[in-house]
């Protein structure tokens, strides 16, 4: 597997655990954590009732946002009416800079060095890769040249303009920080869509700017499902905690999971 010299790929390019059923999350995370599992804590019993709800003020963060779907909003409702009935602490957030979402994790992302190119030659005819993709005759997924394009892309932003993006996501990062502490998670949607098939997503780039923009300040963030849709897709959220506490994601999760029934079937 291509590996990027950037000492900051591993905290927007990483690994983590995936399962059925959120108690076996801790175990699996700190088996992955490795020598950095202490700094989680995550044998420390979280009190979910004393854990702060954060949720967005407006769920569409941009006008060319892709439309959240209405059983995703549906979904954020019934996890937070769920924490208030149990008289749990819940408050909307409107972060500065926060819908600016894409264009902040775009720049982190872009801001990588030394990363591996896919491709045999260092000027790729990406017209003919995208048609072999259409006709399944590349060697590569539509997601590699996506990745390279938007790598290629920032030869189109001022090395100013980047500086701006750069300043905007550390101030984002230190309200997220301040404001989640060590007893707070931040629930929002994963994705405006439920489920969608192979290479549908591509249609729906702005889409991404939910776990792009966590993914770029280096929070940690559990997917959480919460059932189907009419037409038996899942749906869910994610919940996103500040540096180091993913205890506190993969609690709420548990919680979450007791309440709606967790992993199903699929219908």
């Amino acid at each position: 597997m291509p590996v990027c010299g950037d000492a900051h790929f591993d905290q927007y390019l990483s690994l983590g655990p995936m399962c059925r059923y959120a108690k076996d999350l801790p175990l699996l995370l700190e088996i992955m954590a490795g020598p950095n599992a202490s700094r989680l804590r995550l044998a420390e019993p979280v009190n979910v009732d004393k854990v702060k709800i954060y949720y967005p003020q407006k769920l569409d963060l941009t006008v060319n946002a892709v439309p959240i779907a209405p059983e995703i909003r549906e979904s954020l409702r019934s996890a937070l009416k769920y924490f208030q009935n149990k008289g749990g602490y819940t408050e909307p957030l409107n972060f500065r800079y926060f819908a600016d979402s894409m264009q902040l994790a775009s720049t982190e992302l872009q801001s990588l060095t030394d990363v591996p190119n896919v491709f045999a030659t260092a000027r790729p005819n990406l017209l003919w890769e995208l048609l072999k993709v259409a006709f399944r005759q590349s060697e590569h997924t539509f997601a590699t040249i996506f990745m390279y394009l938007l790598s290629a892309s920032k030869a189109t932003v001022s090395e100013q303009n980047r500086a701006r993006y750069r300043q905007m996501a550390a101030e984002l990062k230190q309200e997220f920080t301040d404001k989640l502490a060590t007893d707070g998670v931040f629930l929002m949607p994963s994705f405006p869509k439920p489920a969608l098939r192979h290479y549908e997503s591509f249609g729906h780039v702005t889409g991404f700017m939910y776990t792009m923009i966590i993914n770029a300040l280096g929070f940690p963030a559990t997917q959480v499902p919460l059932g189907f849709n009419r037409d038996g897709l899942p749906v869910g959220i994610q919940v996103v905690a500040g540096p180091n506490q993913d205890r506190l994601c993969l609690a709420v999760a548990q919680e979450l999971e007791q309440a709606f029934g967790g992993w199903q079937l699929p219908k």
